[in-house]
């Protein structure tokens, strides 16, 4: 079932958690990134590790099925965007941590095809 949280005060304690994912250190202790963009969030729905959507976008409210999306204020995406002009989206992602094992395997088949 979707979710639908409108937030207006970049003082939430959520929406601080997101402006922390900025920090490297963040990132890597939480396993989780800031994506932005209407292409780049699209792409990220399809997979598993989409988390939530951010945006001012009334719009794309109705986009993402069983996707957390926060309604949040101009200001709000703007803080969170590391771009100038920042489109009114942004998405929190999973990080996918990737054993050497599994890199071994993708490089088989990488190779197996290259020969084919």
């Amino acid at each position: 079932m979707k979710q639908i949280i409108k937030i207006s005060s970049p003082n939430n304690e959520t929406m601080k958690s997101f402006f922390n994912l900025r920090d490297k250190k963040t990132r890597n202790k939480e396993q989780k990134f800031l994506i932005e963009g209407y292409h780049l969030i699209e792409e990220a729905s399809k997979t598993n590790y989409l988390e939530c959507v951010i945006t001012s976008d009334e719009k794309m409210i109705g986009q993402f099925q069983d996707i957390l999306v926060y309604y949040v204020t101009d200001a709000i995406i703007k803080r969170l965007s590391s771009t100038k002009n920042p489109q009114p989206i942004v998405g929190v992602v999973n990080m996918h941590n990737y054993s050497i094992n599994d890199l071994k395997r993708s490089e088989e088949r990488f190779s197996r095809n290259a020969e084919t």
